[in-house]
């Protein structure tokens, strides 16, 4: 931003003041091109469910049954063959109908029956005198309906595809709407001749179509006062807005201040991902914060950053010993159930690399220590039960246990007593538990 107005354009630039210019309204015709682009998405999701949806509602199923229904003996006539043969001589009305409806076929009609058996006085038909309504719109919608019954799954993944998409335009930046210079050259504006005027205006694709230019122009216009967010906490902002990943680590105290400035649809981004911002989310008791935290859990490839903010909240370090802060661990565990229990099911399922056992026994243990497991889910209980039954260190002596909390989760997830480890289990459990666990 700052080379397109020092260098190239600083009386466009200056425009950008007033609302006005031709970087004003290239960067604000992104959300008009975002804007068409959700509805033809929306208008073509709509299509293919009302075609799903006929198509579930055609009792027939197939082609030939359909034609079947509309087959008809011209009039003054009695009886049809095909290729010489008659419906009788086939194996299957389908069959009947197949070749009557074959490129090739050679079709009569006879007056009586006589004349047919002895092949009299026949008349040669075509496909349109005897299925005289395959062309009315009603069959022509009800044979889409029937080929559109095989296509179901593929309609689907159609949609699947397109609500991906749509998922995604939150996202966009200028350069995902102008990813080809022509797009850019095509693009129509008031100043668009007098920008051309400039023997560098080929710049503007280059550096529209590398983003290079930062949409988050308005922090250029005026000089920024620290008062209610710091200096790296607008730079986090940028980030997002600019779509830039890396700000885990970024350090941000005026939380509150923070979420008010960022919009839901951030939060279903790599780039809001940040510790200080994500406890904020897990200690904060608003129902909207709630929502922006589920959108955190549910990103996609959110693993890695969960694993190393647990990391932050249950750690040895060199100056300040032991960090455990359990009332944050709590939060997190029964958020991440409570958002996405499949992520921390394929968390567990883990056997390999770093998320392997024992790197995460601790978390583990944490899970058993604080958390009431009686109401998840069954798959994740049989997961759990699984890993401790497979890292019996756990039940070590050494290892430190919330000792109520703990034997009841054993028996919530139902986790079934090994004979060379009773004397582990002994020692954690009273008799009534160890007899549960028996059973």
């Amino acid at each position: 931003m700052v080379v397109y107005k020092k260098i190239f354009f600083p009386k466009d630039f200056s425009f950008l003041q007033k609302n006005q210019g031709y970087l004003f309204e290239l960067l604000n015709s992104k959300e008009i091109a975002l804007k068409n682009r959700r509805e033809e998405l929306n208008s073509k999701i709509k299509e293919l469910k009302k075609k799903i949806e006929k198509a579930e509602e055609e009792q027939l199923s197939d082609e030939l049954e359909l034609y079947g229904t509309i087959l008809k003996v011209p009039l003054g006539r009695k009886v049809i063959k095909v290729n010489g043969k008659s419906e009788s001589d086939f194996s299957s009305r389908s069959d009947y109908i197949r070749e009557l409806l074959a490129d090739d076929s050679k079709i009569w009609s006879f007056e009586d029956y006589r004349d047919a058996e002895n092949n009299l006085y026949k008349r040669i038909e075509d496909i349109d005198s005897i299925f005289p309504d395959k062309n009315t719109p009603e069959f022509q919608e009800r044979l889409e309906n029937i080929r559109n019954k095989k296509l179901i799954e593929k309609l689907e993944k159609e949609i699947k595809k397109m609500n991906d998409e749509l998922g995604k335009l939150d996202s966009y930046r200028l350069s995902d709407v102008y990813q080809y210079a022509t797009d850019i050259d095509d693009f129509k504006s008031d100043f668009t001749e007098e920008i051309r005027k400039n023997p560098q205006s080929s710049i503007i694709s280059f550096l529209i179509r590398n983003a290079y230019i930062d949409e988050s122009y308005q922090d250029y216009l005026n000089y920024f006062y620290e008062n209610t967010i710091t200096v790296e906490e607008k730079e986090y902002l940028r980030n997002v807005v600019s779509g830039r990943d890396g700000n885990y680590d970024i350090s941000l105290t005026n939380t509150n201040e923070i979420v008010n400035r960022l919009a839901i649809k951030d939060y279903r981004y790599s780039y809001v991902l940040n510790y200080n911002l994500f406890d904020y989310l897990l200690n904060s008791k608003k129902e909207n914060d709630n929502e922006c935290l589920a959108q955190v859990f549910k990103q996609e490839n959110v693993l890695e950053f969960l694993i190393n903010f647990y990391n932050t909240l249950d750690r040895v370090t060199s100056g300040q010993g032991v960090i455990y802060k359990e009332e944050t661990i709590k939060l997190f565990f029964k958020k991440w159930l409570e958002h996405n229990v499949s992520l921390f099911n394929e968390y567990l399922e883990i056997k390999n690399g770093g998320y392997a056992a024992p790197n995460k026994n601790s978390l583990i243990l944490s899970l058993m220590n604080l958390v009431d497991l009686s109401d998840i889910p069954e798959k994740t209980k049989v997961l759990i039960s699984e890993y401790i039954n497979d890292n019996q260190e756990l039940l070590s002596p050494n290892m430190s246990y919330e000792i109520q909390q703990f034997t009841k989760n054993l028996s919530n997830i139902e986790i079934k007593v090994r004979e060379y480890a009773q004397n582990i289990y002994e020692s954690l459990l009273d008799e009534k538990n160890l007899q549960i666990m028996k059973k």
